[in-house]
């Protein structure tokens, strides 16, 4: 290889990353849908929609600012130009649900752990790939193989926000001076990165684009004449209308009640709420073809995934809490369990 065109090739990459990077985490005056400004608008919506009272650190305006930063976490990392880390990411912010049947599954039963999961797909006797030898060469990191991780990766983030804020929350109970501000520091950070990733996947599970192999232009059969525009997807992130109607604000008396997933396991509400998201491929697949995706129908089809998202988010966050307060005897356990001495 000739060593100064590919030190120059790795620049553009870098710079182009690096501009990506810059444009994921600063939306500028235009706001967008379920780019950086919506995957904010939903964890704003959830964390207004949620009583904090028990974890008031958690309550305050710089803590709030900080996990709607962590929102886009996820998709910053995605656009890292590093083979080895899109293909660990991507497939985590996707499911494609009609892809399932191919490999003996369906949606419903889907296997509860993501190594179960992953056994079913390589013991399925179908072609490795799902995508053309054209979009295979154009996938390097090879995201397109697989229908995508983004249930497992739900509950996963759910489970480690879990674990995170129960680890917190022992440590704020902390009445004998044992630790030191650091670790409860850590510990608040720790709360914030993982509700920061836990938002964005929910985020992503509110986007209907996000549960179907159609997720960028019909592919394949087409008999509803759909469009095929390989831009689709970023037309529906980043799509004109009346933003207006698309701030936190405007769309927090809409939100209503909010779900109660299951506070140990939410794995099947989950399910549920990927299954209503992926109802609604069609229908946004209409609104795109009949011309409304730009008009006062596509505000409203918009800001109804944006309520669907920040709701979900936001009893996933009241489950996490309401199964993670310390008894009174875990901050003594704790303590005592992990000595926590000097390290030098």
């Amino acid at each position: 290889m000739n060593t100064a065109r590919g030190s120059g090739l790795l620049h553009r990459q870098f710079t182009a990353a690096a501009l990506l990077c810059l444009t994921l985490a600063w939306p500028g005056p235009q706001l967008l849908a379920w780019d950086a400004q919506g995957h904010r608008v939903i964890t704003c919506l959830a964390l207004d929609a949620v009583s904090l009272s028990d974890v008031p650190w958690l309550a305050t305006p710089a803590t709030h600012e900080r996990i709607l930063f962590q929102a886009n976490e996820p998709d910053r990392r995605r656009s890292w130009p590093s083979p080895v880390l899109r293909h660990i990411n991507a497939p985590d912010h996707y499911l494609n649900i009609d892809d399932l049947p191919q490999f003996g599954l369906r949606l419903a039963a889907l296997p509860r752990f993501r190594r179960d999961y992953l056994r079913r797909l390589v013991l399925a006797d179908i072609p490795r790939r799902l995508s053309t030898d054209a979009e295979a060469n154009r996938d390097p990191a090879e995201t397109l193989s697989r229908p995508g991780f983004l249930a497992h990766a739900m509950a996963e983030a759910y489970a480690r926000l879990q674990a995170a804020l129960h680890q917190a929350r022992i440590l704020e109970g902390d009445r004998h001076g044992v630790y030191d501000q650091q670790p409860r520091e850590q510990a608040r950070a720790n709360v914030i990165y993982e509700l920061g990733r836990l938002s964005h996947l929910v985020g992503d599970g509110s986007q209907p684009l996000h549960t179907t192999r159609h997720f960028n232009g019909w592919r394949g059969s087409n008999p509803g004449g759909y469009t095929t525009d390989r831009a689709f997807h970023h037309k529906v992130d980043g799509r004109p209308g009346d933003h207006a109607a698309l701030t936190c604000s405007a769309l927090a008396a809409g939100l209503g009640p909010l779900p109660r997933p299951a506070p140990d396991d939410p794995w099947l509400d989950i399910l549920t709420y990927l299954e209503e998201t992926y109802a609604l491929v069609q229908p946004l697949y209409h609104l795109e073809q009949a011309g409304d995706l730009d008009g006062e129908k596509g505000t409203r089809f918009t800001a109804a995934r944006l309520r669907a998202g920040a709701a979900m988010l936001a009893g996933l966050l009241r489950a996490a809490l309401d199964s993670t307060r310390p008894t009174a005897a875990e901050p003594h356990r704790e303590q005592s369990s992990r000595n926590p001495g000097p390290a030098r």
